[in-house]
Order: C-alpha cells, then structure tokens, then sequence
C-alpha cells in the first residue's frame, strides 16, 4: 500500500487531467464557431470575386468591339472614295452628253449621208451602253454608300451603348471594391481577437503545466531521498548479514533479516514504480506542451503581415516558459539517473564484500 501523500498526489493529478480535458473541449469548441465564421466571410468573398469576374468579362466585350469601331472608320474613307467615284461618273457623263449634243449638231449641217447616220448610230449605242454601265455603277456606289452609312450608324449606336457599359462598370468595380476593403478591415479586427485569446489561453495552459511538472519534481525529489534511505537500511541489514552468517548457530535471525531485505526490495520496486509513473507523466505534459508550441506557431503564421511583429513579440512568452519547463524536467531527469547510479555503486559496494567473505571462507 502507498503512503497518503502519495494517494493524496495522485488525486489531485487526475483532477488537473480532467480540467485540462475540459479546457481542451473548450478551445476545441471555441475553433469550431471560429471556423464556421471564417466559412462564411469566404462565400462572400468567393460572391464579390463573382461579380468581379463579370466585370472583367464586360470590360473584354468591350475591348472585342473596338475592331469593329475602326472598321467603322475604314467605311467612313471607302465611303469618301465612293463619293469621288460618283462626282467623276457624273462629269463622264455630263462630257458625253456635252460630245452628243456636238455630234448631232454637226449631222445638221452636214449632208445626209448613210454613213454618217450609221456611225452616228453607232456611236450612240456606244455612248448607250457606256451610259448605262456609268449608272448602273452609279446605282451600286449609291447603295454602297446607304449600307455603310447604316453601318457606321449602327457602329455609333453600339459605341454609345458600350460608353454607358463601361461607365455602369466603372461604378460597379469602386462600389465592389469598397465593398472588400469594408470586408478584409471586419476580418481583420476578428482574427487579432481570436488571436489573443487563444494566446492567453495556450499561455495559462502552460503555465498550468509548468506548475504539474514542479509538484511532480518534488515528489520524485521525496521518492528518491525514500529510496536512498532504504537502501541505506538495506546496507545495514546486509552488513548485519555478513556478521551472523560468521555464527551458524545464528540461522534462524539470518534468515529473518532476509524476509526483511526481501520486504525493502519489495518496498524499494514500489517506490520506483511510481517514480517510472511520474517520468511518464512528465513526458506526456512535454508532449503536450510541444504541441502547445505548435499551435501557437500555427497562429503566428496565419496573422497578417503587418502585425506580425506585434504577435511575434506576445508569443515569445510561451518558447521561454517552455523553455523553463524542459530546464526542469531535465533537472528531475538527472536527479532520478543520480539515483540510480547510487543503486549501481550500493550493489557494487556489497558484491565486493559477499566476494570477500567467499576468499575468507575458502582460506578457513
């Protein structure tokens, strides 16, 4: 059975284990409506990059149309050409006519003549038929000139109409910009909160742990000095042993203080058994404390840059009380290996001596 002191540790180390759980549950719950919140800020963002998106896709209709605006003006100069075109048909013409009015005068004054009448006529149908094709290329420049006057109309419609597009969009970018700016300043202020909570509560977390790690020091501290102790009695006993072996007349008390070595070894395997607990539990809150660390550099990363300097600083806090918790669990590490090397040198001392106590023998 152990003593009360140690019973009365090992409660109070199971109330402390459920109190972490409690407080793990907690941070756990708190993370979960943290990211529940970071989800929906996301969707509103992920609807904002939507819409800009659809502007982009406007503004490049717009860039698309703009071929077609300097098509409009290639049909303003063939439009010009076509002009030039029809003002020289009409003087063609009008010097034809000029030349048959003088033709037929001089057939007035001439004699009538079959040779002339024939190449008058000739003639004629000549002027016919170039008259005819100067219309009817007339009639096509004419049309060509009302279809590019309705293009380059339809052309100014649809500048006017992408003028107006590119003013609505102009808006609709400042107002959605405005819109994010408004939204990153909220996100901002809500992850420098939920920053210094979590590190007030990983910094009582550790100092939580620190303080186990320093009452579990000294009870292997009290665990050790019992050992040592009893190894000292053990000595003794055996010391005694040496002496009453001398005697066989002594066998029973001989054999009673083996029942007493055995019980101090007994004794002595529970002590360090539950010394063997307590290192175990200390490497459990340095494991728990590394992942502490983890945590907190998880949340140093994901800060924004321009405070990163501010959240550098409250952090280091918790690297130099981890720090001191790996100083003592070191100290407490080299305490319990003293230890057992003044076991080693306990067993060497009385091997030596069971050794002599043979050589005496052997000589009597």
């Amino acid at each position: 059975q152990f003593d009360p002191e140690i019973l009365q540790l090992k409660q109070q180390l199971i109330k402390q284990k459920t109190q972490m759980k409690i407080a793990v549950k907690q941070a756990e719950n708190s993370q979960i409506a943290t990211i529940s919140k970071l989800q929906q800020q996301l969707a509103q963002k992920d609807h904002i990059i939507l819409q800009l998106q659809q502007a982009s896709a406007m503004k490049k209709s717009k860039i698309e149309v703009l071929p077609e605006l300097s098509q409009s003006l290639k049909y303003d100069q063939e439009l010009d050409e076509a002009s030039s075109k029809i003002i020289n048909l009409q003087k063609q013409i009008d010097k034809f006519t000029e030349q048959q009015k003088l033709l037929a005068k001089e057939i007035l004054q001439k004699d009538d003549s079959d040779d002339i009448i024939d190449q008058l006529i000739m003639h004629d149908m000549k002027q016919k038929e170039q008259l005819n094709a100067l219309k009817k290329n007339n009639a096509q420049a004419v049309a060509d000139m009302k279809d590019q006057r309705t293009q380059i109309e339809d052309a100014s419609k649809m500048i006017e109409e992408l003028q107006f597009i590119i003013q609505q969009n102009e808006e609709n970018y400042n107002r959605i910009k405005q819109m994010l700016d408004e939204q990153q300043n909220l996100v901002h202020q809500d992850n420098q909160k939920i920053l210094q909570v979590e590190l007030q509560s990983q910094k009582t977390e550790n100092m939580l742990l620190q303080e186990q790690i320093k009452d579990l020091q000294k009870q292997n501290s009290q665990l050790t000095y019992r050992i040592q102790e009893l190894e000292r009695e053990k000595t003794n006993i055996e010391a005694q042993m040496t002496l009453i072996e001398l005697d066989a007349t002594n066998q029973n008390e001989i054999e009673n203080l083996k029942d007493q070595v055995q019980q101090l070894k007994k004794e002595k395997e529970e002590y360090e058994l539950v010394t063997q607990k307590d290192k175990n539990r200390i490497q459990e809150l340095l494991i728990s404390m590394q992942r502490n660390l983890e945590v907190s550099q998880s949340i140093q990363t994901n800060t924004y840059e321009n405070n990163e300097a501010m959240l550098m600083s409250r952090s280091q806090l918790i690297p130099q009380s981890s720090l001191e918790l790996v100083t003592l669990t070191q100290d407490l590490v080299e305490q319990t290996q003293s230890s057992d090397v003044d076991d080693q040198a306990v067993r060497e001392q009385l091997a030596a001596q069971r050794l002599k106590r043979k050589m005496k023998k052997s000589k009597q």
